[in-house]
């Protein structure tokens, strides 16, 4: 068993994920390429779902605040996160951007993680041998 697999059977119970509707109390409105808001209430997370359609696939894009507007620096929160909302999510790869600087947006402690179709894996890993 893999180590983030046994960190995951090992991770407090953060509850369900609840879905919320696309206008948030306050009336504002989640992108328009958001097809899935999730809320799980115990961990404070908030996560929308969009799908984008590319060359390799379809790619899913979670865009992830804390309701407390905390700065996310939890990649173990983050892994979670991935695994549990999406289906399969425990077996894709999920990339963060860092963009070129006149590219950044940051209006938000908002989190990006772009998760590839099921089976696409980097050219490159962080052990020898690690890339398909």
């Amino acid at each position: 068993m893999s180590l983030a697999r046994r960190i995951a059977k090992q991770a407090p119970a953060w509850g369900t994920w609840a879905p919320r509707g696309l206008v948030s109390p306050s009336g504002k409105r989640a992108p328009a390429s958001v097809h899935t808001v999730l809320l799980n209430e115990a961990a404070g997370y908030l996560v929308q779902i969009s799908t984008v359609a590319t060359a390799l696939g379809p790619v899913d894009h979670l865009w992830i605040t804390h309701r407390s507007g905390a700065t996310i620096r939890s990649w173990t929160d983050l892994q979670r996160i991935k695994r549990e909302v999406l289906a399969d999510g425990a077996d894709r790869l999920g990339v963060e951007v860092y963009p070129p600087e006149d590219a950044v947006v940051d209006q938000a402690n908002m989190y990006h993680l772009w998760v590839f179709p099921l089976g696409y894996a980097l050219p490159f890993g962080l052990e020898p041998g690690a890339a398909k």
